[in-house]
């Protein structure tokens, strides 16, 4: 930076200090008048105008007391309506006296005395108990009058001071308008000159600052784009490493459970079947006792053979397959619980590459979810309500979609994150391995599984398959 560049940037500087010092000394000069004209006109204003208007009262009850005099008027409802007039009269002219005393109104306290002397008096002749008629009223009326003339008197002093102190108020107003304007009116010159100057030396400033704002917001876009790659590759790493220390855990588990529990489950089939051929068909609870246990065996089988599955990936045999004929015979073969209604939909028409059993096995488990979230843990269907499992087909831009709904309970919301997570399961049953099998399964095809996230009753699955599979693809 030159010398001269910096004496300029100084003699700117200078002169931007010194306008916002001048306009801020202006400022407050301006505000302090402007608060002490209205501070004048507050106490002009609460001093005349109340009294003022307590005189106009006094003016009206004066008014109304001579009135009681009318002929009309009988001598049995004066007294009363003398003394109500008394007390208004007495209530202004106290308010007039504590607003002299507040302000310290000295050029009023002859007038007001005098107001006062004149109100006694009559408060006097009004309370005489037994005053002759004729000599009374005269003294009343006259004692009325000389009040009367006494308060307009004092209504007219504050009148005509309250106009003369607006008036110099105003007079002061003009005087201070006719300094401030020529002096703002230099200051804004002289703001101007300084803002000319200072823009033709910020304005080069500017044109750096834009460009090196530009360079600055393409860096940080290429940064972040930089970290979001790095962060979705990250949570990918993680994640693989997490599902091959799963399954890690999960082969070791199953090599032992796999050596400890087929034999003994192989020696119980067998003793259940003999026991089963024994038992005569009279005896019917030894026979709902029998098939419970096979049951179990069958149960403790297939956990057995879902962590054989999940930890023993397999490579896929593909074979070209029309997806409807092959869904077809799989729905004829499986076995519908009695209290459920099949109600397929197959019309894709199409043709894809699939190792059959493999996909049997995933959309067999569906199936099997489906019935028994239908059915509950019991296996029996509420009577009142129909069951019904829907598969259908479906050729769309992905691929092929295969859906299996149901109408039973549903999921609440929070388990749609978990349900495709290991070991998570909301059975009484199993170790939760089922849809991740499926999952798996549809993974090595190049496809995958979908739940359908709608509010109301029922769960829908869907899964979708390439048409063509690219390559055959195994699961290391």
């Amino acid at each position: 930076m030159s010398s001269r560049y910096r004496r300029v940037r100084r003699y700117i500087s200078s002169i931007t200090a010194t306008v916002v010092l001048c306009f801020s000394a202006a400022s407050a000069v301006l505000v302090w008048q402007e608060v002490n004209i209205r501070d004048k006109k507050y106490r002009n204003a609460s001093f005349h105008l109340p009294t003022i208007s307590f005189a106009s009262s006094m003016k009206h009850e004066l008014y109304r007391l001579q009135l009681l005099d009318s002929p009309r008027r009988t001598d049995s409802i004066r007294p009363p309506a003398r003394q109500k007039r008394l007390f208004a009269l007495r209530t202004a002219l106290e308010s007039i006296v504590a607003r002299q005393d507040e302000h310290g109104g000295k050029r009023y306290a002859a007038t007001v005395d005098k107001i006062t002397r004149e109100y006694d008096a009559l408060a006097r002749l009004i309370d005489m108990a037994s005053p002759s008629p004729d000599s009374t009223e005269t003294r009343f009326q006259r004692a009325t009058q000389a009040l009367t003339l006494s308060v307009a008197q004092l209504e007219r002093q504050h009148s005509i001071d309250y106009a003369e102190v607006e008036r110099r108020i105003a007079k002061e107003t003009s005087r201070r308008n006719l300094i401030v304007l020529p002096t703002t009116t230099v200051i804004l010159l002289f703001g101007m000159i300084a803002l000319i100057f200072l823009t033709r030396e910020t304005r080069a400033a500017l044109i750096t600052l834009e460009t090196a704002d530009e360079e600055l917001k393409r860096l940080n876009e290429n940064l972040e784009q930089r970290v979001e790659a790095r962060t979705a590759e990250l949570q990918s790493t993680r994640k693989e490493l997490l599902r091959k220390e799963r399954l890690a855990a999960l082969g070791q588990l199953t090599a032992t459970v796999s050596h400890e529990l087929r034999n003994p489950l192989g020696a119980m089939r067998t003793s259940i079947a003999a026991i089963k051929r024994l038992v005569r068909d009279d005896q019917a609870l030894l026979h709902r006792s029998i098939e419970i246990a096979d049951r179990s065996v069958s149960r403790c089988d297939n956990i057995i053979n879902d962590l054989l599955d999940y930890s023993r990936a397999r490579r896929l045999e593909p074979e070209v397959t029309a997806v409807d004929d092959w869904l077809g015979q799989l729905l004829r073969e499986y076995r519908i619980p009695p209290s459920v209604t099949l109600s397929p939909s197959l019309g894709c028409e199409a043709t894809v590459a699939i190792d059959r059993e493999r996909l049997r096995r995933a959309i067999v488990n569906l199936l099997d979810n489906a019935c028994q979230a239908m059915l509950g843990e019991g296996g029996a269907a509420e009577p009142e309500n129909e069951r019904i499992l829907a598969v259908a087909t479906a050729r769309t831009d992905r691929g092929v979609e295969i859906s299996v709904a149901d109408n039973g309970p549903g999921m609440a919301p929070e388990e749609f994150e978990k349900i495709f997570e290991p070991m998570y399961s909301t059975k009484a049953f199993g170790v939760g391995l089922g849809l991740q099998i499926v999952k798996q399964i549809l993974s090595q095809h190049g496809g995958d599984v979908e739940v359908d996230r709608r509010a109301g009753p029922g769960a829908r699955f869907v899964v979708w398959l390439p048409l063509v599979m690219s390559k055959q693809v195994g699961v290391g």
